[in-house]
């Protein structure tokens, strides 16, 4: 292998690794409730989706959500 086509493979993996990065940071963000506001984070418990570490696919039943789900 050249020198040039070394350094070209090597810049390629740099920019994979910036854009994987990127992406990875932008999943993170959207799944990242921990640093929510104090009252979003009250009013997402009230609701029935639980502490922040758990990833829930439906909140837990409460009686005001009977008129929504059913």
């Amino acid at each position: 292998m050249s020198d040039e086509a070394l350094e070209a493979r090597v810049a390629s993996l740099e920019f994979n690794n910036v854009q994987q990065a990127t992406r990875i940071r932008t999943l993170e963000k959207q799944v990242d409730t921990h640093g929510s506001r104090c009252w979003k984070t009250l009013l997402f418990r009230l609701d029935g989706w639980g502490p922040w570490w758990v990833i829930r696919d439906k909140p837990a039943w409460r009686p005001w959500h009977r008129w929504w789900v059913s």
